[in-house]
């Protein structure tokens, strides 16, 4: 009598560590890529978030006709509550900061800097622009 073919004990063991192997590599292959796409939401809405306060700040700039020197920092609305603000406004100085020609003394370079960051990540991203205001 002929036996059919069929597999040993060792054989079947054997495949399926192989598989098992593959599928652990697979889901933390997953785990990453949900974690990378996380981050990446995140550094999207900092970017936002960023440059929606510079421009509050430039167009209040340009209300005022001007921008103090200032630092402050607050929280955003409900939607983006898990992130906060930082805001600082310097005048530059040093040996770069002498009025080119056709510029008055009257004329000042700011340097406006906003933070963005998210709670509990230690995620920050910032975004800075030189700003021409007279004092």
């Amino acid at each position: 009598m002929k036996s059919s073919p069929s597999f040993t004990l060792i054989e079947v063991l054997i495949a399926i560590a192989i598989l098992s192997t593959g599928i652990v590599f697979i889901m933390s292959t997953f785990d990453a890529s949900v974690i990378a796409l996380s981050t990446s939401q995140d550094t999207l809405r900092m970017m936002r978030l960023a440059r929606k306060k510079m421009t509050e700040v430039e167009m209040s700039a340009l209300g005022e006709g001007g921008i103090e020197e200032e630092t402050s920092s607050g929280t955003f609305s409900r939607t983006d509550s898990k992130f906060h603000w930082d805001l600082q406004v310097r005048r530059v100085t040093g040996p770069n900061d002498i009025p080119s020609a056709g510029e008055t003394d009257s004329e000042t370079l700011n340097e406006v800097v906003v933070t963005i960051g998210r709670e509990g990540t230690g995620r920050r991203y910032s975004l800075a622009t030189y700003v021409r205001m007279k004092r």
